[in-house]
């Protein structure tokens, strides 16, 4: 387990991450922005892009959580690179 630890570059992949989650959640602003501002018939052209922006939201962010602990428990057992 120190091995595998010792290979990733939490930094890099924490700030990855977090890049994909604040691109997905101003894209979904834009996308409820746009669906809102036209008439109805257009919210339904507008759903296929919403949820695979909540998609990348949810996993990116589950993705943050799990990155975060890896990275404490790397740090608690002083695995260096």
């Amino acid at each position: 387990m120190r091995q595998l630890l010792s290979r990733i570059n939490f930094a890099k992949l924490f700030s990855v991450l977090a890049i994909a989650l604040v691109v997905s959640l101003g894209a979904c602003g834009l996308t409820a922005l746009v669906a809102f501002s036209r008439r109805s018939g257009a919210n339904d052209a507008m759903l296929p892009l919403a949820i695979a922006e909540l998609v990348l939201m949810v996993l990116s962010a589950a993705g943050l959580v799990i990155t975060f602990i890896l990275w404490v428990i790397a740090t608690i057992m002083g695995v260096r690179k």
